[in-house]
């Protein structure tokens, strides 16, 4: 009965993770291929001795690295994701929480997106004799989009309503138009070049309309890229019912030269057997019953959320499971401020009902400004049998006065 309440459990934590990447308004737009990849690493560390005590006084600290990797196109794709928090003792590491996931996909048909999977999935406690790590294979259903366009759209059009270029929000049809003109930039092997004769001819302007047609006489060859930004004026001037000026169309060409932004929606779910390849309780080797599933999607065209859950058990030992789940959440909230959030969950009840529970929890807020940088860390880690949270709290700051 505890084992199907687990399993009914895990279920819908699976169909709810697909429910919401569904409806959000970014997720309407669709992409050929995708690829998105994200890795971030976290360290603070400190020694403290005073004189008039004995011993040293403060000798610690934590790491993590948080990796995602993501990639599909209409024939086949594959995901990694990997969170590690480990803490640290005279430079020495003393307890740590880390999962890791690979999985390759071959979709059996373009226009559906059912595939057959294998892949690998491994974890590790320091509560526990040795990591669990797990051969899959299996079908699923579920495929991943590239929204960066959209949310390069979308961005574009808040700069030109606070810049007061269009009176009024553009319509979604020509939101999606712009869009799909923006997903042409891998076509574009210029554009840098581009941007910086534009750049010039914006300042030789004086701050006039510039109509895009005018590149031409820059001598660069780039006739593609003049049509695609002689249709994103062309639909945004058609929809706004106003000329854009200098100014308006830097906005567009600065975006479209941002980078570090990528933006992913969608969802996977996937069940098939497994092999252990090691036992965390030093037991004997395993089949597995396997189900996982994988999320991405984007609130709003600054933020992205990527989930990821596990679960496996022995098909001999009803009782016996693993349970694993990591989440990830970064909002940008200006171009020098971002937050960061990273949440990890394991946990393995053996055959007679013992449970081994371990959390990991960080939060960081990264300000870069000018000749200032300053970040505030929060980490938080609760070990097996240990009735508390434990908690690291770190400000640091460095700033350029002269």
């Amino acid at each position: 009965m505890k084992r199907l309440i687990q399993v009914s459990l895990f279920m819908i934590l699976v169909c709810g993770m697909g429910a919401l990447a569904k409806p959000l308004s970014l997720c309407d737009f669709q992409s050929m291929e995708t690829h998105f990849r994200d890795m971030r690493l976290s360290f603070n560390y400190r020694y403290f001795n005073d004189a008039s005590t004995e011993g040293i006084d403060v000798r610690s600290g934590r790491i993590a690295v948080a990796y995602n990797e993501l990639s599909d196109t209409l024939s086949e794709g594959f995901t990694l994701a990997g969170n590690i928090e480990i803490s640290l003792s005279d430079f020495t590491p003393v307890s740590g929480l880390g999962q890791g996931a690979g999985t390759l996909r071959h979709y059996l048909s373009e226009e559906q997106p059912l595939f057959g999977f294998g892949g690998l999935e491994a974890s590790f406690t320091t509560s526990l004799p040795q990591p669990h790590i797990e051969l899959r294979a299996g079908v699923g259903y579920g495929r991943f989009s590239d929204v960066t366009p959209l949310a390069k759209a979308l961005r574009i059009e808040h700069k030109l309503l606070k810049l007061e270029a269009i009176p009024d929000t553009l319509p979604d049809a020509v939101i999606m138009a712009l869009a799909e003109q923006i997903s042409r930039r891998a076509e574009f092997t210029n554009l840098k070049e581009l941007m910086g004769a534009i750049q010039t001819l914006i300042e030789q302007a004086s701050g006039t309309s510039i109509d895009p047609l005018s590149l031409v006489m820059v001598g660069v060859d780039l006739k593609t890229l003049n049509e695609l930004l002689l249709n994103m004026e062309g639909l945004i001037e058609e929809a706004s019912g106003t000329t854009l000026n200098a100014q308006a169309l830097l906005v567009i060409q600065d975006e479209m030269l941002r980078t570090g932004d990528e933006k992913n929606c969608g969802w996977a779910v996937q069940g098939g057997i497994g092999y252990e390849l090691s036992d965390p309780y030093g037991g004997t080797r395993d089949l597995l019953l396997t189900a996982s599933a994988d999320a991405a999607f984007a609130p709003d065209p600054d933020s992205q959320i990527l989930l990821h859950a596990s679960f496996s058990g022995p098909l001999a030992a009803i009782q016996e499971n693993t349970l694993g789940l990591t989440s990830s959440y970064v909002y940008a909230l200006t171009d020098q401020l971002a937050f960061h959030a990273d949440y990890a969950l394991e946990c393995m009840t053996k055959d007679e009902g013992s449970m081994n529970v371990s959390h990991s929890a960080s939060f960081e807020l990264a300000l870069g400004f000018g000749g200032a940088n300053v970040a505030l860390q929060l980490a938080l880690t609760k070990e097996p049998d240990v009735p508390g949270w434990s908690s690291d709290f770190t400000i640091s700051m460095a700033m350029d006065l002269l």
